[in-house]
């Protein structure tokens, strides 16, 4: 018959099928040109149903029609005329390609395998079927002329869902898209159902969540075309042995009570029930599993749970620690939940797997010891919320008390509290405790619980002083715990050895291991399922932040969104505070992020003082032009309790809040001593920051020479540890003299050019009418926020108590300084630079 629209194109004995789902290009799979060609004379697809078969080889088809070809399609039972048709073209000299699809319910099996086998070469054979009903073609193997898919292959990629999605009109990110491909197992029918039903949400990436083999239209395509063809007796060895996505035989036997179950999932394998065979044992497809599961809790609860427990404990058997806490999940199994958490907890948070460790605490309702501990282990070394941290320690230590205690706890209770604990004698105390007999003991049996003691010690050996010993351990602690796949203890070892490196002013090395931090761990996701994830992303963004790369924002953004809470990697507060340092620097009026970052620095400033000490010169300029010098002094208070009166970084907060108008004053004095001497700083910006000032305070008093000198000095440090924000501080002062004296600066001309470039992305775009102003006193923003009522002056000057004249001077002042000539003019700069 002709298909319409194509001209000398014939199908013979059927039509090509209907395909009602939306068809996405999928060139991986696009095998028309080499069977056009002869270089493939034998395609076989042998897959599940609902995997796209149908639709595959109906794009082949169509492709070769498009080409001018005869081709010739049987589906079903009518394959078994496929042996005379053969035969019939082997005879002729014209190419032919022959479709037989489904040809696992043909009745000919042999006689379709030998026609296949005494083709001509002019013949070209697609067969597909739900599993293999015909023998192997090995000569055609052989010669490459044979290509086989099956289900795996078939399989959605996460681009493919993506662009599926869109012909579906449903707008999927990349990780939303990886997210339905791990729900799915690309399997093409749960993906396509997946869509009608994701047209309907309001929010695709959330509902995603909520889609499993259990959805409605997904249960019933498996129940009619996969399950409703098996015996009970088959469906029950298959359904009770679904506990997890891959089952060995012996637990699989286990479950069932029988000892033929394996062979009973060979052959179900065999027939591609969504259930293949590996080495390993039998892997379910993940929405077959998610029914199954479902389907079990509905006809037999406590079996369900059951089953699920006996799994629990056989991995348990094994030491297999993540399997055996993932099946004790199982609503039900909370017996086997405190058992797991109490045996495996502690080496699943070390090794990184803390999205496992908080799912298991936030489903179990019991205070033991192991849960009070694994949830400060969960928020250390920070400790966000204190009060909530000795709340916690109290009543861990009140269990202790009550009776015979594991000595793993109370060693990983003393290695906890040496990261809170300051005061000179407790640092002593602690530090004795991880080296008592008992502790000793616990440590040379457990590589896991010796290195996070080791990290402890480290930070006790710091607070003593003993800086370089504290760092070296570290490092070591870091580097084992690396290899030996305990990612937590690697990333808290090599955080507080950067903390140590950055106290001590050595920033190469910080910078050093900030890097590592980020090189050595998984790949950077904006969904993060685990602290490991989350610490990997907050890095990321941190280095993307001192380099003024916008991803910065984007990925705190996505840190934020994943644990609004901090309630499941507790780095909702860093993240905060560096989106903060940003805004200060992007926004033409930063006052509300002002007013955020202080409430931050504030209550959370003592557990990051590397932060707290990049925002220290924006703080203070910032106060000091939006509120007057008494709030800019109140900052450099808070700074000072941060950090330390002898900090750099408190230095440049004293500098900025009076820039010197003329050369050798006390104030330039000091801080180039400061720089000079072994004065403490807490990053890496603060010298860099620290010449930027200098260099401005040059500027403003004609020094050209030096204001060259210590401009090139924050360049060559700003190469050397790769950090440009400095440059952003105080509305982009430091990116301003870098455009003045661009082509002065040689080889760091090149360096002076990024950081312009990079400056063009963060700041805020310059108004053309309006310009930098000169900071208020505290009585002139008194005045200045009476101006938009447009009072008269003698009611402004009743109501501050003050003269006629008094007022008419401030005024006069605020014109002054804001560079205007009326009080419109003054209002206008005044909501400009966030001052009203």
């Amino acid at each position: 018959m002709h298909v319409p629209g194509k001209k000398n194109a014939t199908v013979k004995h059927d039509e090509l099928p209907h395909v009602v789902l939306n068809f996405v290009d999928r060139p991986r799979l696009d095998l028309a040109p080499a069977l056009l060609s002869g270089e493939r004379r034998v395609a076989a697809v042998w897959a599940a149903a609902g995997c796209g078969k149908t639709s595959l080889l109906r794009w082949w088809a169509q492709s070769l029609l498009d080409a001018g070809r005869d081709v010739y399609w049987l589906a079903g039972e009518r394959t078994m005329d496929a042996p005379r048709l053969i035969a019939w073209l082997s005879a002729r000299a014209d190419d032919a390609f022959v479709f037989l699809d489904d040809i696992h319910i043909s009745p000919a099996h042999g006689a379709i395998h030998a026609a296949i086998e005494a083709a001509a070469e002019n013949v070209r054979i697609i067969v597909s079927g739900r599993f293999q009903p015909i023998g192997s073609l090995t000569f055609l193997e052989v010669t490459g002329a044979h290509l086989e898919l099956r289900t795996a292959d078939l399989a959605f990629t996460t681009d493919e869902i993506a662009r599926f999605a869109h012909l579906w009109a449903v707008d999927l990110g990349p990780e939303a898209a990886k997210s339905l491909e791990a729900r799915t197992g690309g399997w093409a029918t749960g993906v396509a159902l997946a869509m009608s039903w994701l047209q309907e949400a309001d929010n695709p990436d959330e509902a995603i969540g909520r889609f499993s083999g259990d959805h409605r239209a997904v249960a019933d395509y498996l129940v009619v075309e996969i399950l409703d063809g098996l015996s009970p007796a088959d469906r029950e060895v298959l359904t009770f042995a679904a506990v997890r996505e891959m089952v060995p035989l012996a637990l699989a036997a286990t479950l069932t009570g029988r000892s033929d179950a394996g062979s009973v999932l060979h052959d179900l394998s065999r027939k591609n029930a969504l259930i293949t065979e590996e080495p390993a044992g039998y892997r379910y497809h993940p929405v077959l599993l998610s029914f199954l599961k479902a389907d079990a809790r509905r006809q037999d609860i406590a079996g369900a749970v059951r089953r699920a427990g006996t799994a629990a404990r056989w991995y348990a058997a094994r030491d297999e620690a993540v399997t055996a806490l993932e099946l004790a999940l199982d609503p039900g199994s909370e017996v086997e939940l405190a058992e797991m958490l109490d045996r495996f907890g502690l080496q699943i948070v070390l090794s990184g797997r803390t999205d496992l460790a908080l799912r298991a605490l936030l489903r179990t309702d019991s205070e033991t010891l192991a849960s009070l501990v694994l949830r400060l282990l969960l928020e250390a070394p920070y400790f966000n919320d204190v009060e909530r941290a000795r709340h916690l320690m109290a009543r861990a230590y009140g269990l202790v008390a009550l009776g015979a205690i594991d000595m793993k706890w109370i060693l990983v209770m003393a290695s906890l509290k040496a990261l809170t604990v300051e005061a000179e004698p407790d640092v002593a105390t602690v530090a004795g405790a991880l080296h008592s007999p008992a502790a000793l003991r616990v440590r040379e049996d457990n590589l896991a619980l010796d290195l996070l003691a080791s990290t402890a010690e480290a930070w006790c050996l710091h607070r003593l002083d003993r800086t370089t010993e504290a760092q070296k351990l570290l490092e070591d602690v870091a580097l084992s715990g690396l290899r030996a796949g305990y990612s937590w203890v690697f990333m808290i070892a090599t955080d507080l050895a950067a903390t140590i490196a950055a106290s001590i002013c050595d920033w190469d090395r910080a910078s050093t291991l900030d890097e590592q931090l980020v090189e050595k761990m998984p790949e950077v996701t904006l969904s993060p399922a685990t602290r490991e994830d989350a610490s990997v992303l907050l890095a990321s963004g941190a280095r993307d932040y001192l380099v003024c790369d916008p991803a910065a924002s984007e990925k705190l953004a996505a840190l934020i969104a994943a644990d609004p809470a901090g309630t499941k990697f507790a780095l909702d507060v860093p993240a905060r505070m560096i989106n903060l340092l940003i805004r200060l620097d992007s926004e033409r009026n930063p006052r509300e992020a002002l007013q955020e970052a202080h409430r931050l620095f504030l209550q959370h400033g003592r557990s990051f003082p590397r932060l707290a000490a990049g925002a220290a010169v924006r703080l203070v300029s910032l106060d000091l032009e939006l509120h007057g010098p008494e709030r800019a002094h109140e900052s450099l208070s808070l700074l000072e309790r941060i950090l330390g009166s002898d900090s750099i970084e408190v230095a440049l907060g004293r500098f900025a809040l009076d820039v010197p108008a003329r050369a050798g004053t006390l104030a330039e004095v000091r801080m180039l001593h400061a720089l000079h001497a072994p004065a403490r700083s807490w990053h890496s910006g603060a010298p860099i920051t620290a010449w930027l000032l200098l260099a401005a305070s040059a500027a403003r008093t004609g020094r050209v020479s030096e204001t060259h000198l210590r401009l090139n000095t924050a360049l060559r440090l700003a190469e050397r540890y790769r950090v440009w924000r400095p440059f952003l501080a105080r509305h982009g002062e430091g990116v301003a003299m870098l455009k003045e004296q661009y082509g002065r600066f040689g080889y760091l001309d090149a360096v002076a050019s990024t950081i312009i470039d990079a400056a063009q992305a963060e700041l805020p775009p310059p108004c053309a009418d309006i310009g930098s102003i000169q900071v208020l006193t505290r009585r002139e923003h008194e005045i200045l926020l009476e101006l938009p009522i447009f009072q008269s002056v003698a009611d402004i000057a009743a109501s501050h108590m003050v003269s006629v004249n008094t007022v008419k001077s401030h005024v006069r002042n605020i014109y002054i300084k804001f560079g205007v000539t009326d009080r419109r003019g003054a209002v206008l700069v005044a909501q400009h630079h966030g001052l009203l």
